[in-house]
């Protein structure tokens, strides 16, 4: 049996474009009605805040990316 050793996903992950991520945001939404919004895609800062707010209740603080 010649099979290829195993390996991450992402190592064999394309880099996607911002139009193809944007396709599959709205995919995700369209199909399955789950939610992918960038907060730096929310221009209101109200509801940036309250998106952000939300985020981090349930799923805890992002750490910043250098």
């Amino acid at each position: 049996m010649n099979r290829k050793p195993a390996r991450s996903p992402k190592h064999h992950s394309p880099v996607l474009s911002d139009e193809e991520m944007r396709c599959l945001r709205r995919s995700a939404w369209l199909r399955q009605g789950v939610i992918v919004i960038r907060p730096e895609d929310i221009k209101d800062d109200w509801t940036r805040r309250a998106v952000v707010n939300e985020a981090e209740r349930l799923f805890g603080a992002r750490r910043e990316v250098q």
